[in-house]
């Protein structure tokens, strides 16, 4: 869903009317389909124009638009971390991505918590990897493996 809401929301655009719960796994050439969605929202948001203003990813109103290049740089970062580690891959994210990202979780990581959205804060040792610590703070534990 956020490929196809967060395409728009880059554009400014009004979101797609996609049913909450459509199942895009059904549909032939899925696959294919997301990677290209997904190559084309990541275009969008490399531009710095996407970050500024207000946009909305759903109908309930404008939002900052750097709030929602947050959460569109989370569900991808977070979700797909969560995705490699329990297929047992590794998600390598450098450090200039880690930092943008450690930035947007660390200004909304306690409200996020109150809302149920991040669980509690993993610790994590200073010394460790960013992308680590941005995993501790929104409350994953960047050792965990299946099975654990």
């Amino acid at each position: 869903m956020t490929g196809v809401r967060g395409h728009t929301a880059g554009l400014k655009q009004p979101p797609e009317d996609v049913a909450d719960g459509h199942d895009f796994t059904a549909e032939p050439g899925w696959a294919q389909a997301y990677a290209a969605r997904s190559a084309a929202t990541a275009a969008v948001w490399s531009d710095p124009r996407a970050w500024t203003g207000e946009t909305s990813m759903t109908g309930g109103g404008p939002m900052p638009a750097g709030l929602v290049g947050g959460i569109v740089l989370g569900e991808w970062l977070l979700h797909g971390w969560d995705l490699a580690v329990a297929t047992g891959q590794t998600l390598t994210v450098d450090d200039e991505l880690a930092g943008v990202l450690y930035e947007d979780v660390a200004g909304k990581a306690e409200t996020a918590r109150k809302y149920h959205v991040f669980g509690p804060e993993v610790g994590v040792p200073e010394t460790a990897p960013l992308f680590d610590r941005v995993l501790g703070l929104a409350g994953r534990d960047p050792l965990w493996k299946p099975g654990d």
